[in-house]
């Protein structure tokens, strides 16, 4: 396996760190890709060292499959010394390249290669109370970007406000998302496109607000690549405002905020086994489910099954030594194209 290197980015950190016998390479804006199926893996610098001898590398979150953070890299070796000082080295000899680039941090953009990100106001101005707003990514084909739980690899957008000038708060809302399935790798974010819904409450209502937010996130497909962008958008105080036509794309995506059914009943956990046994009773297409538990557990790819008006998905999971799931609460998430659903359900 290569590390590549992205001229265009800066890194904001690069270091080692050894947790507890897991030596962590810890590097900003490191894309790495590697096969699902080769045990044993030898990573290669830029400069073609050879940094590990044979060493096993696996997810923590997984233990087989596919072996990166888009963050961080986990590694297991019975050779630690040999492996600390190899990755060491590495490091050292990665952020020299970079020196010698001069790369700069990300500029302030609205556009890459795989997305454009846009700011939009939902009505033509504010007055007393909360208004609404969004923040819209259109994704190329073949990309996708990430929930704010991201799944077995990359990493959750962050969005922050703190540059917005008369802004009391800006509450965000995250539309259902979709689950991107490969084998040892599940994901959960958005391909396409997506909105995030804004609501914006002004410190003084008398008063025009900026709103401007610094978003850093991530876009992957056969590699992936962080990405910044800093955006802004006035609103001017009005007593008529009217909706813009932003604000019905808006409006589509609050739509798809997943909620507690209206009938808590529909929905069930229950543990058989070595499987979470999910029971939604609905009619139609089977939603996608993503699952969120206590810390310690690790849930795979639903198998999906029908018994008359009942979906059951049967999750298989993995534990910690010593974590028990009966009695314990998970969140469980359902989306489809009719069905945006989240609720917290405890295991029977």
């Amino acid at each position: 396996m290569a590390i590549s290197i992205l001229p265009s980015r800066k890194p904001s950190s690069t270091g080692l760190q050894d947790r507890g016998g897991e030596i962590w390479l810890m590097h900003t804006y490191l894309c790495c890709a590697a096969p699902y199926s080769r045990p044993h893996l030898n990573i290669v610098d830029p400069c073609a060292v050879d940094v590990t001898r044979e060493s096993c590398m696996m997810p923590r979150w997984a233990r087989r499959g596919m072996m990166l953070y888009h963050q961080r890299l986990v590694l297991w070796d019975v050779d630690m010394a040999t492996m600390r000082a190899g990755i060491l080295a590495a490091a050292a000899r990665i952020a020299a390249i970079f020196l010698l680039l001069g790369v700069a941090p990300a500029r302030a953009a609205d556009t890459t290669e795989a997305a454009r990100l846009q700011l939009l106001a939902g009505a033509t101005g504010h007055g007393a109370g909360p208004f609404l707003a969004g923040l819209r990514m259109e994704i190329a084909a073949g990309w996708h970007t990430y929930w704010r739980l991201p799944g077995d690899s990359g990493f959750a957008p962050h969005f922050d406000w703190s540059a917005s000038r008369n802004v009391a708060s800006v509450d965000l809302r995250w539309p259902a998302p979709e689950r991107f399935d490969a084998p040892g790798d599940s994901t959960f974010g958005y391909a396409g496109e997506v909105v995030w819904p804004l609501l914006v409450t002004a410190k003084d209502a008398t008063k025009p607000v900026k709103l401007a937010v610094k978003f850093s996130y991530g876009v992957c497909s056969n590699i992936c690549v962080p990405g910044e962008a800093e955006l802004s958008l006035s609103i001017p105080v009005s007593a008529d405002a009217a909706a813009t036509p932003e604000s019905k794309l808006i409006r589509r995506f609050l739509a798809c905020i997943p909620e507690e059914p209206a009938d808590p009943s529909i929905l069930s956990a229950r543990l058989d086994g070595a499987a979470l046994r999910i029971r939604y009773r609905a009619e139609g297409e089977a939603p996608q489910l993503i699952i969120e538990g206590p810390k310690g557990f690790w849930f795979d790819k639903p198998r999906v099954a029908r018994a008359g008006g009942t979906i059951e998905y049967a999750v298989p999971f993995e534990a910690s030594k010593g974590r028990a799931l009966k009695g314990a609460r998970v969140k469980l998430t359902l989306s489809g194209p009719e069905t945006a659903i989240e609720a917290v359900r405890s295991v029977e």
